[in-house]
């Protein structure tokens, strides 16, 4: 099993304050997010206006581990197209 109901405690960064951080281009290439179903509350951390990745690539974790839904059409709002699903990940193309 990959779940269990131990809790850890963690700090959160926001992706955009590590994109800071980090001086990352507004425009980079590739997004990769794989955080365990947390996708979608990572993604609602970045703000997709200013940093604009050609493609993202996330988990689709099974329900009810995810917001597939909320993040599908967070993506979508943004300009984001699905592209394709590899196994348990789904690949997003920016449209301008």
């Amino acid at each position: 099993a990959t779940r269990s109901d131990h809790k850890v405690v963690v700090s959160v960064v926001r992706l955009e304050r590590i994109l800071d951080e980090a001086s990352c281009p507004e425009d980079f290439d590739i997004l990769s997010v794989d955080t365990e179903g947390f996708d979608y509350e990572v993604l609602c951390g970045l703000n997709l206006a200013r940093y604009r990745p050609k493609v993202i690539m996330t988990e689709d974790e099974k329900p009810p581990y995810t917001n597939m839904r909320e993040k599908e059409d967070l993506l979508s709002s943004r300009g984001y197209v699905l592209f394709r699903r590899i196994a348990n990940n789904a690949i997003w193309t920016f449209r301008r």
